[in-house]
C-alpha cells in the first residue's frame, strides 16, 4: 500500500464526529478533580464545583453527537445527584471496612 493511500484510509476513519483524543484527556481531568472534590478532606468544595462546571461544559461541547444539543446544560441534574451519590458510596465503605476483614 502507497504512503499516500494509509493516510487516506487512516483519514477517513478518523470521521465519526466524536474520534477527538482531547475528550479522554478532558474526561480524566474531570474525573481526577471530581474526586478530589468528592474525597479529598483538603479540597474546598465550592470553588471545585465551580471548576467542575466549566469542565463539564467544556466536555459535554465536545460529546455532543448533534450539534445544537444541549449536552453541557445536564451539570445541573449531574451536580444535584453528587451528594447523594457521596452518601452511598461512604455507606458502602462503611459496610466493607466493618464487615470485610481483608479491607484493613
Amino acid at each position: 500500500m502507497e504512503h499516500k493511500d494509509i493516510i487516506r484510509k487512516i483519514t477517513e476513519q478518523k470521521q465519526l464526529p466524536n474520534l477527538r483524543f482531547k475528550i479522554k484527556e478532558k474526561a480524566e481531568a474531570f474525573t481526577n478533580h471530581l474526586f478530589y472534590t468528592l474525597f479529598d478532606r483538603d479540597t474546598a468544595v465550592e470553588e471545585n464545583l465551580d471548576q467542575l462546571a466549566r469542565e463539564f461544559k467544556e466536555l459535554g461541547d465536545l460529546v455532543c453527537w448533534e450539534p445544537g444539543k444541549p449536552c453541557s446544560e445536564l451539570w445541573d441534574d449531574y451536580c444535584q445527584k453528587l451528594p447523594y451519590l457521596l452518601e452511598k458510596i461512604n455507606l458502602d465503605a462503611v459496610a466493607i471496612a466493618n464487615n470485610d476483614p481483608a479491607a484493613n
